[in-house]
């Protein structure tokens, strides 16, 4: 796809599918509060076939390179792949001269009924940018409409809709209307199954991500043992402590009896303490070093603690390891 790179769609499209780099130009806030979408995540906002969601605040991202690697993986899972196609033009980012959009949050979702992905966006719109941002050369101009009351632009791919002076949706277009839906109070929020994962999360973590089953993908997949089966959901999260990055991937199983064999298999697969029965490839040494995995009554969590620019380096093969040992049936 060939989008027009205008003003604003495509440092919004640098935050969602560019790592946050497109989030550059963004101003710096001292309080979260300041800028555009409440602190926190508020489950109304989004619809109930949310699976995975992706939480992130460009403004605490774009500056660490560790939560930008962690954001440029968790949204190459295939889940995505619907708001990834729809923006792939805009990945280079925003044009030298683009106006500064205050992106406060970034909520990207999933969608567990096979309908494609999204994303709502809490910034500084106007309807006139919803245009702009479906906007493709050569081809027929997006119909503009109402929603639910709300002004809404459709190709026969993709949507974008307003939904608050500064909130707006983007994404496949089933998806859009269901995120209009939701803030219309016509459909059920996200359900219990991925809430519950994500507010296992640190409410204050810049990226915060969760999934019914297990997370990640790898293109070559060892059989899965039987210690994953009894997964009911993964989160991810990452905090930055001075110059350390901690991210933590926390599994949850439903009987105790199942954590200590899940630990097991983890440490066994990431080459914890030996490397002799861990997955190909091998992460090396200094990487499994920085790894552990704690257990505490049913949830399991892989905790990797770097510099960070150590995890900016390596926590996409961290992830690729973990969906390599767990990505097949």
């Amino acid at each position: 796809m060939n989008f027009q790179i205008t003003r604003r769609n495509a440092i919004v499209a640098g935050c969602v599918l560019g790592g946050l780099g497109g989030c550059a130009s963004l101003p710096a806030f001292d309080e979260r509060s300041q800028s555009p979408g409440a602190a926190g995540f508020t489950a109304g906002t989004v619809p109930a076939e949310s699976d995975p969601l992706l939480v992130i605040y460009p403004e605490e991202t774009h500056h660490n390179p560790a939560t930008t690697a962690l954001v440029k993986r968790l949204l190459g899972g295939s889940s995505f792949a619907g708001i990834a196609t729809a923006m792939a033009g805009f990945s280079n980012g925003p044009s030298s001269d683009a106006v500064s959009a205050d992106v406060g949050k970034l909520a990207v979702i999933g969608s567990n009924t096979g309908s494609g992905s999204g994303a709502v966006v809490w910034a500084e719109w106007s309807e006139d940018d919803l245009h702009e941002i479906l906007e493709r050369p050569g081809r027929d101009e997006p119909e503009p409409g109402t929603y639910h009351g709300r002004a809404i632009y459709e190709t026969d791919e993709l949507g974008a809709a307003t939904l608050a002076d500064q909130a707006l949706a983007i994404g496949t277009a089933r998806v859009v209307r269901s995120v209009v839906d939701v803030w219309h109070g016509d459909t059920d929020p996200v359900a219990d199954a991925v809430l519950r994962p994500f507010e296992r999360t640190d409410r204050d973590a810049p990226v915060r991500f969760a999934t019914t089953g297990l997370a990640f993908q790898a293109d070559s997949p060892s059989p899965r043992t039987e210690e994953y089966d009894p997964v009911a959901n993964t989160s991810v999260s990452i905090a930055i402590e001075d110059r350390e990055a901690i991210v933590d991937v926390a599994y949850k199983v439903e009987a105790k009896d199942t954590a200590d064999p899940l630990a097991k298999a983890l440490e066994r697969d990431l080459g914890i303490g030996s490397a002799s029965a861990a997955v190909e490839p091998v992460l090396p040494r200094g990487i499994r070093g920085d790894l552990a995995v704690d257990r505490n009554a049913t949830v399991v969590t892989v905790r990797y603690r770097g510099s960070v620019d150590a995890v900016a380096e390596h926590v996409g093969d961290v992830v690729t390891t973990l969906g390599t040992a767990t990505g097949q049936q």
